[in-house]
């Protein structure tokens, strides 16, 4: 055996590749390795359009990874080099041999979670040079590339790039943050234990007036930098004038751009007016200063994950319907548990239901409730498509309602006429873990979230026409089972997953462990704006049990 190749493609970098060849080449004398093929596709599905940048910047950190393990540098290396895949696009391999077509496999180790097929190419068929071209002109020349764009630098909010000064009225502040090739983080000369990430989330308790933070930051090649930010404590500051999004616990100022608190427990449902949160231990805050309002709800025993009636006068949980304004119980003997993940409410003020007991898989399982005589008007005639029922969703005018069902690796909705009863379209073949189901602001859109498979990747965000009931479009995000929406954006969460705890199967991104930004194009595309990054950890749990958006009253 003269040379042993691979056909890597582990993202960004090559994980732990070297190592593992290494240790096998110590035990079994074996000679270097040779990468025959590595690289990077050059089209963004989520954007429809060529993606020159995000290809030159896979294959700029690929390169850098290979020439750190270089036999010809040193014995003790494992890597006699790389060949990039590939010189040219090659367009017989997705559809017409004679078109540029953008089929090819959902994957975590390309920038949009998506191979194309027929965009691998330094150059195009027309040998067109790409970005990617120009760097490994200059690499195997002799010329150091412009390395580029650092994660520090992309549009991610933490605590190092958001603004200097910010002001709450929120006590307990959370501190975010991440990096890249860190060796230690002091915050005001404290050690900061970072996660498997390099990540790290740290609550401090504010008092009134000025609280000063400085975070000081070593990286592996000895650079160091430092953070100065300013947390203003003012308890009578007022956020009702500011669009929010509540995380769980988290608080964050959209108008702001930045975290302004933590809560005292997780925020599970929001008024439609906008003014109070409730969280799953039935307490009342008000959004304008983030405080109790008063005695908790009379609900029963918690957790609650409640919902409202569409003039905030009714909170319905489990079997619980609730006076919102007296704290009186109406009646605890509801026909149905209702839960807001998987009961929403009609323009006419009906509940619609999906029942989560899973035990019977051929029975009738959506139905819907009147709430002033709280009976069963109708008995939907239809059946989950997968073996679960995940949530719920209803357009705004209340005219159709979403059924989010999963199982076998792949999650399923059917989308239901309110009126009669009937599924008129059902979308197999999503990402596993389906989630929620919410209506644009105008009625036209249904945009529906999942989660992914921690074995098989995936994660998507998915746009359905409310009209034609078809698919427009998806976009790639692991974790993306929570959606939120409001009058000019679109909300999700994001999260990461190294399965083997070892870089050799990893979904997602560390930097994008929080909350996404997106707007819709006029082709109904989604299209990236900002993250807030939260350190949320990895794992089904470990997912924000709501996004509640809070528009300004």
């Amino acid at each position: 055996m003269d040379v042993w190749g691979f056909n890597i493609y582990r993202g960004k970098t090559f994980t732990s590749l070297f190592d593992q060849w290494s240790s096998i080449a110590l035990e079994y004398k074996q000679k270097p390795m040779f990468l025959c093929e590595f690289g990077c596709d050059a089209y963004d599905i989520n954007a429809d359009q060529e993606d020159q940048v995000g290809q030159r910047t896979y294959e700029y950190y690929q390169w850098q990874d290979i020439s750190k393990h270089l036999s010809a540098d040193s014995t003790a290396k494992v890597c006699a080099g790389g060949c990039v895949f590939e010189f040219a696009d090659e367009w017989w391999k997705a559809g017409d041999p004679g078109s540029h077509d953008t089929g090819g496999w959902y994957t975590n180790n390309c920038p949009d979670g998506y191979a194309s097929e027929e965009w691998w190419g330094l150059v195009g068929i027309d040998r067109t040079p790409r970005l990617a071209y120009q760097l490994f002109k200059e690499y195997f020349g002799g010329l150091i590339p412009e390395p580029p764009p650092s994660a520090e630098e992309s549009n991610v909010v933490r605590f190092s790039t958001q603004p200097d000064t910010i002001t709450t009225n929120i006590q307990t502040y959370v501190i975010n943050d991440v990096f890249d090739n860190v060796s230690s983080v002091t915050l005001n000369g404290a050690a900061i234990t970072l996660d498997h990430y390099k990540g790290f989330s740290k609550d401090v308790t504010l008092t009134t007036g000025s609280n000063n933070f400085t975070l000081y930051v070593v990286f592996t090649d000895s650079t160091e930098k430092t953070y100065n930010k300013t947390v203003v404590y003012d308890p009578g500051y007022s956020t009702a004038d500011k669009k929010m999004l509540y995380v769980n616990d988290v608080a964050i100022d959209l108008d702001v751009g930045a975290l302004i608190g933590r809560l005292p427990a997780q925020a599970v449902a929001i008024t439609n007016n906008g003014r109070y949160i409730v969280d799953a231990n039935g307490n009342v805050y008000s959004t304008a200063n983030n405080k109790l309002t008063g005695p908790k709800l009379n609900l029963g025993t918690g957790p609650h994950y409640p919902l409202f009636s569409n003039d905030d006068n009714i909170i319905y949980s489990k079997l619980c319907a609730l006076n919102f304004t007296t704290n009186t119980v109406i009646t605890n003997n509801l026909p149905l548990s209702v839960m807001s993940d998987t009961c929403k409410i009609d323009a006419n003020g009906n509940i619609f239901c999906i029942n989560q007991s899973n035990v019977d898989y051929s029975k009738n399982e959506v139905k819907e409730m009147e709430p002033t005589v709280f009976g069963i008007v109708k008995d939907f005639n239809c059946a989950r498509t997968g073996f679960y029922f995940c949530n719920s969703g209803m357009s705004r005018d209340g005219s159709l309602a979403v059924a989010a069902s999963c199982g076998g690796a792949e999650g399923n909705i059917d989308i239901i006429d309110v009126a009669t009863g009937a599924i008129v379209k059902t979308h197999n073949g999503l990402s596993d873990w389906t989630g929620d189901c919410v209506s644009s602001y105008d009625n036209s859109k249904i945009f529906v979230g999942s989660y992914g498979n921690a074995y098989y990747g995936g994660g998507n965000i998915y746009v359905i026409d409310a009209y034609s009931k078809d698919m427009l479009s998806s976009y790639h995000q692991f974790g993306a089972r929570r959606l939120a929406v409001s009058p000019e954006n679109i909300f999700s969460t994001s999260t990461i997953l190294d399965f083997n705890q070892d870089g050799t199967r990893v979904y997602g991104s560390k930097y994008h462990r929080g909350i996404e930004v997106f707007t819709l194009d006029a082709n109904s595309q989604l299209v990236y704006q900002k993250s807030y990054f939260l350190a949320l950890a990895d794992g089904y749990s470990m997912l924000p049990v709501k996004i509640l958006y809070k528009k300004n009253y």
